[in-house]
């Protein structure tokens, strides 16, 4: 029984792994963020890129724009805008295997051993979980150049029977955790990159 509860908080445990967002940014150290206080997202991006769900896109959307302004950025729809905006989407199916042992009985007597006791019958649980993990990956790009100046990366593990609500505030966390590394510090990391997961 031990052994069979130690396998089972083993795989919660698992299982919670999976729900963590895992961040990552990178940035050009030689661009002067400090400089930039407008933004306008590529137009016709999602005829390049197109989502399938709309109503994705207007979540994402809803997210980034409301962590930008909160930061005190302004969108704007003309071309004088400081940096444009872009997102795209990946999914990948996972899998993810335990393997647990536990006693099972006695065996037709029992033997002392230094150590403790032995003889027992064990037995092996293996679980297998298949999940699903998606990664938004947000991009802003230099107006003038069409270089990329800041790159985040959030990847976690998709719930699709969440409701619409807990999926918007899934999103929000995932780019608010990205967005809490921009504007980057004026003396960064010299490689201009960080990865944290929550």
């Amino acid at each position: 029984m031990h052994g069979l509860l130690c396998l089972l908080v083993f795989i919660m445990a698992s299982v919670i792994g999976c729900s963590q967002i895992r961040v990552n940014t990178d940035y050009d150290p030689t661009v002067v963020f400090s400089d930039l206080n407008t933004y306008k997202w590529i137009p016709d991006l999602q005829k390049n890129f197109p989502v399938e769900n709309s109503i994705l896109d207007s979540r994402i959307r809803f997210a980034v724009d409301n962590q930008l302004v909160a930061k005190g950025y302004k969108k704007v729809s003309t071309e004088t805008a400081n940096f444009h905006v872009a997102y795209y989407l990946t999914t990948q199916k996972r899998h993810t295997v335990t393997t647990g042992y536990y006693d099972y009985g006695y065996a037709s007597g029992r033997h002392w051993r230094r150590g403790g006791v032995y003889g027992g019958s064990v037995r092996a649980q293996t679980h297998v979980d298949t999940y699903e993990t998606g990664t938004l990956i947000l991009d802003f790009v230099d107006p003038a150049t069409k270089k990329l100046i800041w790159r985040g990366t959030a990847q976690a593990e998709i719930d699709r029977y969440a409701s619409p609500q807990a999926k918007q505030e899934r999103l929000n966390e995932a780019v608010g955790l990205m967005l809490e590394q921009f504007p980057p510090p004026p003396q960064g990391r010299s490689e201009g990159e960080t990865e944290f997961v929550k």
